[in-house]
């Protein structure tokens, strides 16, 4: 059996706003999951000199397989910083045999300032199986039957334009995206982290 999941890692910032690669590794431990999709990353940016993906994959042995999709150079809150990259990744025990991205257009919706949005796809080698079950904030671990033995896992981060409009919009450039580029007759997996539109979010679900 496979179990995945999707977490917002927050730039690996807790409600406390102390950075800590160490906890959010902790949580995905914690899940006991096989694959997981990961959103705000940085890699050796200025805010946070780390490559949070390698630390996270020192952290977590198991995961011996790692993909990465670059949004953008720098980090969101200093559109200037070109140091480093920052983007969303998918972290897998089992073999990622091929990958495909896409950058979702820009300039829909009302939020004009939105950061580059993308999709990362993933095809593996294995099956199986249906349940569901959610965890904390930013944290939602699935279970599925799946008839083939390849399958794609697809996970993206969506804008947070406030009149829904953009978030629409991704999801059609996805299922486009899907139909298009990855093979119709296998099973797809997406795995989305969805805005928290309250004035208060929760950070790294700690």
């Amino acid at each position: 059996m496979i179990s995945v999941a999707t977490y917002n890692i927050h730039w690996c910032l807790g409600v406390d706003n102390v950075y800590s690669i160490q906890r959010i590794a902790d949580v995905i431990a914690n899940l006991s999951v096989d694959i997981i999709g990961l959103q705000e990353m940085h890699r050796q940016t200025e805010q946070f000199n780390d490559d949070q993906l390698q630390e996270l994959q020192k952290n977590l042995s198991e995961f011996k397989f790692s993909a990465f999709l670059q949004t953008m150079k720098g980090y969101p809150s200093n559109p200037k910083s070109t140091k480093g990259i920052y983007g969303n990744a998918i972290l897998s025990k089992f073999p990622i045999i091929d990958e495909k991205i896409i950058l979702f257009k820009k300039g829909t919706g009302y939020s004009k300032s939105q950061e580059q949005r993308g999709a990362i796809a993933v095809l593996i080698s294995k099956g199986i199986y249906n349940q569901y079950k959610s965890g904390q904030t930013c944290q939602y671990r699935i279970l599925f039957k799946l008839d083939n033995d390849k399958f794609w896992f697809i996970t993206t981060h969506f804008g947070c334009d406030i009149t829904g409009f953009e978030q629409q919009s991704q999801s059609l450039e996805l299922l486009k995206f899907i139909k298009n580029e990855l093979q119709p007759s296998s099973e797809n997996i997406i795995l989305t982290e969805l805005p928290n539109y309250k004035k208060q979010q929760n950070k790294a679900g700690f």
